[in-house]
């Protein structure tokens, strides 16, 4: 799945902003970078797409006449400019030799638009979903809650779409109005349908690198199309590994594999049973071949995506799949993609007409937009940069000397900023004015006495705030007190936010005077596999926070048996992609589970061994063979005790 976007779409799962498991959306933060889809960077997974508030005067594109009634405005002419089709020698080598052929041959054919060109220079960044209706289906396979569904919303209304969700919103909505629709798979009924309304079908990973280019363009990547596996996909449990690509295209990669039923690991291990490179240099080509692990191409990956190779047959095709010196471009022009399959072109017929909008289309956008803007569930700091002006020096030094300190000064940690909000604030409302209060401000959440937040977005800081029993605040809390000219009792100044509580199945307040009484996972053993996200040393932080200890070293069998002996709760975390380490414990019937148990956890303050936190694990004789399992009967024996253990 390509991570949307966990806006919180998605890539450790804790951003600065919000958590989000992979494919995890962040809430929209002004003058902000835009989303990623997966939380495949380290360091955090709470991670989701962020959203630009505009700075320029709100104003209709030159292309629409602001008196005009509605009617489409725009329209390709005759001697409208086409695009530009240059297809580069890169671009070329994209497909196989029969491909290459085909180009060749290939004669000029109608262009492909994204919005009208005699419009589409006048369109304003921020706006460059302007005139797009879209309509997600298989929603719940990449969108984790609701919260994600209200996150992503709001990106794309800020930049001048509309979105809804599910089959009931297909079948209900007009079909006139629809113009994208977002799916994995061209095997759903619902997809086909809309192919033969002329609907452009893309993936979750077009939406991403749509708004990160801020313009509305064309699929330029395979990614960009939805696969044809539905259910029976060709490398099943398979895992694969990646080289030579950069930042802007290891997502979309990622997405690729996913698809295709493979699991992807940042990392190179003897487990892995494929390679997938883009050039024929790197270290991590050279660890490949000292483990023996097949290297193939990117094209390799491609043909599986669109279906043109159905079997893992590794010396196929004369060995063009592990010609590594070929060069295969990510990024190719849509000319280029009609070429892979028939299916392709079929899906990107739809692009040869352009999104074009009315007067009313374009206002109505604005009009979302400023409400998107000005709702403070989206941007909770908007309030606070209309409290009252700080004070000054003198004012603050003439109050602290009158300050009585017998109760000790306060130490404040600010949650749920970007750094330019946390400077702002600061000048507002933070710094200067919690230093008239007497009080000192840390960027560690475990010096503190009070943290400030906005609001309860599932921050690292939050989460260990709530581990360690922190007081957990509103800005009130400083602004009152600076008012007042003293600090206020903490006890009502406590942060509600229902939306989230309601989401994640908590009360703030509750759980942080639990965690005073006792620590969630105190006596608690963990061991984590390597690309968990949030990062291994951000979860570690947080369970050592909440208690709990975390082994440095995969846990030996005899271990294992030790702690079921002695009642010792050993807890495995692991994702699809790390799970294959765990296979001599899983077969064994220990149980796996995902980075939720942690974090809803320390939300909740309480262990749940919930089916909902298990990660599925991997039952095939390949890995079997490949798992290091030095004496698992010992481990099988006490399969009843083990699971009595981890509940």
């Amino acid at each position: 799945m390509p991570t949307v976007m966990y806006p919180a779409g998605g890539a450790s799962n804790v951003q600065a902003q919000q958590y989000s498991p992979v494919a995890r959306y962040q809430a929209p933060v002004q003058n902000a970078a835009v989303i990623s889809p997966c939380y495949p960077q380290a360091g955090h997974d709470m991670r989701s797409p962020q959203l630009i508030s505009p700075t320029q005067a709100q104003m209709v594109p030159s292309g629409v006449i602001q008196g005009a009634p509605a009617t489409l405005v725009g329209s390709v002419g005759a001697n409208g400019p086409p695009m530009q089709r240059n297809i580069s020698t890169m671009e070329l080598q994209a497909g196989t030799g029969s491909i290459q052929q085909q180009h060749m041959r290939m004669v000029s054919s109608a262009p492909y638009y994204g919005h009208e060109p005699n419009i589409a220079a006048n369109a304003l960044q921020d706006m460059c979903l302007i005139g797009c209706y879209i309509v997600v289906l298989e929603n719940e396979r990449f969108l984790i809650d609701q919260m994600d569904q209200r996150e992503l919303t709001a990106v794309v209304q800020m930049h001048g779409g509309e979105i809804e969700y599910g089959v009931r919103a297909f079948a209900g909505v007009g079909a006139d109005r629809i113009t994208h629709v977002i799916c994995e798979t061209t095997s759903c009924p619902q997809v086909q349908t809309a192919l033969e309304e002329q609907k452009r079908c893309v993936t979750l990973q077009w939406l991403n690198d749509v708004l990160a280019k801020k313009r509305l363009d064309p699929p330029w990547r395979v990614a960009h199309l939805p696969t044809c596996w539905g259910e029976k996909k060709p490398a099943l449990n398979k895992i694969i590994a990646i080289n030579g690509f950069d930042d802007t295209e290891r997502s979309a990669v990622r997405m690729m594999i996913n698809a295709i039923g493979a699991r992807f690991t940042p990392y190179l291990t003897k487990h892995n049973h494929f390679l997938v490179t883009k050039g024929c240099e790197g270290e991590r080509l050279e660890r490949g071949r000292e483990l023996n692990v097949t290297i193939v191409t990117y094209q390799w990956l491609v043909d599986l995506y669109i279906g043109k190779k159905t079997s893992l047959q590794e010396n196929d095709d004369g060995g063009f799949y592990t010609n590594i010196g070929a060069i295969h471009e990510v990024n190719v022009a849509p000319y280029a993609l009609e070429l892979y399959s028939s299916e392709f072109k079929r899906l990107l017929e739809p692009w040869r007409h352009p999104v074009v909008f009315t007067n009313e289309q374009w206002q109505r956008a604005m009009e979302l937009k400023r409400t998107v803007e000005n709702d403070e569930k989206v941007f909770p700091n908007k309030k606070l940069r209309l409290s009252t002006p700080p004070p000054t020096v003198e004012q603050i030094e003439q109050h602290r000397a009158h300050c009585d300190k017998k109760d000790g000064c306060p130490v404040v940690c600010f949650s749920g900023f970007t750094q330019e909000e946390e400077d702002a604030l600061s000048r507002v409302c933070g710094v200067v004015k919690i230093s008239f209060l007497g009080a000192l401000v840390t960027k560690n959440v475990g010096e503190c006495t009070h943290l400030v937040v906005v609001n309860l977005w599932r921050t690292m800081k939050l989460l260990q705030g709530i581990a360690l029993g922190k007081n957990i605040v509103s800005a009130n809390w400083i602004i009152d007190g600076y008012r007042n000219g003293l600090i206020p009792d903490t006890i009502d100044y406590f942060v509600r936010d229902e939306d989230s509580e309601k989401s994640f199945g908590y009360d703030l307040k509750y759980s942080v005077l639990k965690a005073r009484y006792r620590r969630v996972f105190q006596d608690v053993l963990f061991y984590l596999t390597p690309s968990v996200e949030p990062s291994f040393d951000e979860l570690r932080l947080l369970i050592i926070s909440a208690g709990g200890q975390v082994l440095q070293e995969r846990p030996f069998p005899a271990f294992v048996v030790e702690c079921i002996q002695k009642e010792i709760p050993l807890l495995l975390i692991s994702n699809d992609s790390d799970v294959h380490l765990l296979q001599y414990l899983t077969d064994c019937g220990m149980p796996v589970f995902n980075v939720e148990l942690v974090l809803t956890g320390i939300l909740r303050q309480k262990l749940e061994n919930s089916s909902k936190y298990r990660v599925a694990p991997i039952r095939t004789s390949q890995l079997a063979q490949l798992a290091a399992s030095p004496n698992p009967p010992s481990v099988r024996n006490q399969l009843n005790t083990a699971q009595r253990v981890a509940s």
